[in-house]
Order: structure tokens, then C-alpha cells, then sequence
């Protein structure tokens, strides 16, 4: 193994820090990456050291590196289309903090599309990563998305992930509830595209868990905290970082007995689906 620059890689796959977050990378082989990040989201209800969405900015991210090791042409910019998170053990009460430690994979790659497989661990805590990418080159990027384009943005002092965006709630509704997101500055999703700032698809993932469990607060009249055990998302559309979007979550299985509940959630804008979610959660 060797280490690779990271300003490079940034470069090879138009995301940049804040957003990318790895303190280093080292090339394995051919198709595979090893980096280290530290988590930073703020894991609300979840029980654990990361939340289930940190876990799927970075691990996507790690794919996309996995990808261009070994590519110094033109910057590619890599839409994850299909996310499987599973939690396979979670940490244990002493476990030390520190670093994650991802490995990444590329299981299948051509000129329009990726496939990588990732697995992070820390102490026991242990997770797998499964997603599927469009791969656009930066030209076609910049065609497809004109309309998103903005002059360049500062980079914030600090990482603007460190917080949960906000919402506006409505009232849950048998066993549905939905939240919007408020105005936000384009700065908000720094790093997540340079010049064509964009919701990331990870970010729905935070967002959902927190209408989710705004929501089984109300089911179950207390509140509550959950593991996730899988997060599954299908990101449709990528969406400017200028549109608001509601998040519309409904517990399409419930029971008290296992203490296990699932979650279908939609992200739109306006009348569009930019992203299906479904997560699996036990209390």
C-alpha cells in the first residue's frame, strides 16, 4: 500500500473538503482503497458512534476514490443511484473513539457506471456498503446541470455537516409525518460540487431519520432511541442546493413484540421523487 494524495482525488471526483472528509487514503490494488475518517454528523436518535447517514456520505465517497486511483483524465463526477447499508455489530459501551477505518472496492466499472462494495469498522462496530454510481464526465456533468451552475462559493471555516439542517414539521398524521426544509445558502452543501452546489443524497438520509423518529416519538408517546440496521436508498434525481424539499415518512411496519420498525420515506421537490428511502430500525 501507498498513500495517495488526497487534493488529487478530490479533483479526479469533484468533491472536495468539507463534504470529502477522509484524513487519508492508500491505495491497496487496482480496485480497491483504504481511507480514515472521523465522524462529525450528529447522530440524534440513532444509538451508536456514526449515524447511518454519515456512514453513507463517506462510504460512497470512498467508492468513487476506489474508481480513480489509477485515472488522472478528465474529473468524473460519480451519482450514487443505489445505496444497501447494513449494520453488522455495533459498538460496544467501551470502545474506544478515534478514527473509522474503510476499505472500498470496485466490483464493476465501465464508462457510464460503478460498481463498489465498502466496509467500515471501528473497535467492534462494523458495516457494509453496498452502491451503484452514474458516471458522468465533468464535461457532460456541466451540460446536464447548466441550470445549477452559481459563481463560486467560499468554503466555510467549519463544516456545515456538524449540524442537521432545518425543518418545518406538520402533524403527524396516522402514521405518516412530514417535514420541509427551510431556504438554505448555497454554502450549505460545501464541497458537494464546487461550482453546481446540489442536495447530497446522504443528507436525505440524516433528514429522514429525524422525521422518523419525531415520529415513533408520537407512536409511542415517549421518547425514544433506535439502531439502525439497514438503510436502503435509491437517489432519482439530483437536486440543487437552491429547492427545498419535503420529506415524507411513513412506519410501514411496526411491532412492539420485536421492537422493530420500518420506514418508507420519499424526498421531493415539489411534485418530484429526488430520492426513495427504507430503513429498518429496532428500539
Amino acid at each position: 500500500m501507498h498513500a495517495l494524495a488526497t487534493t488529487d482525488i478530490c479533483d479526479r471526483i469533484a468533491l472536495y473538503p468539507p463534504y470529502f472528509a477522509f484524513v487519508d487514503l492508500q491505495h491497496q490494488d487496482a480496485r480497491s482503497v483504504r481511507g480514515s475518517f472521523r465522524a462529525e454528523h450528529q447522530t440524534g436518535h440513532e444509538v451508536g458512534p456514526v449515524s447511518a447517514a454519515e456512514l453513507i456520505r463517506h462510504l460512497a465517497t470512498l467508492g468513487s476514490c476506489a474508481a480513480v486511483i489509477e485515472d488522472a483524465t478528465t474529473a468524473t463526477y460519480y451519482l450514487g443511484t443505489k445505496g444497501r447499508l447494513k449494520v453488522v455489530r455495533n459498538a460496544l459501551p467501551d470502545d474506544a473513539d478515534g478514527d473509522f477505518h474503510a476499505v472500498s472496492e470496485v466490483l464493476f466499472q465501465d464508462r457510464k457506471s460503478l460498481v463498489a462494495h465498502s466496509t467500515v469498522m471501528r473497535g467492534q462496530y462494523l458495516a457494509h456498503f453496498h452502491c451503484e454510481y452514474q458516471a458522468l464526465p465533468s464535461p457532460v456533468f456541466a451540460r446536464t446541470f447548466r441550470h445549477y451552475r452559481t459563481a463560486p462559493v467560499a468554503t466555510p471555516r467549519e463544516s456545515p455537516y456538524r449540524e442537521p439542517i432545518d425543518l418545518d414539521f406538520d402533524i403527524p398524521q396516522e402514521g405518516t409525518l412530514v417535514a420541509r426544509s427551510q431556504p438554505l445558502p448555497y454554502s450549505r452543501f460545501a464541497g458537494h460540487f464546487l461550482e453546481y452546489p446540489a442536495w447530497p443524497a446522504s443528507l436525505y438520509c440524516e433528514t429522514v431519520s429525524r422525521v422518523a423518529a419525531r415520529l415513533l416519538d408520537h407512536m409511542l408517546e415517549r421518547k425514544v432511541q433506535f439502531t439502525v440496521a439497514r438503510m436502503d436508498i435509491d437517489a432519482l434525481r439530483l437536486i440543487s442546493a437552491a429547492e427545498r424539499v419535503s420529506f415524507h415518512v411513513t412506519c410501514t411496519s411496526a411491532s412492539k413484540l420485536l421492537s422493530r420498525y420500518v420506514f418508507r420515506a420519499e424526498a421531493r421537490h415539489e411534485e418530484l421523487v429526488a430520492a426513495v428511502i427504507e430503513f429498518e430500525v429496532y428500539i
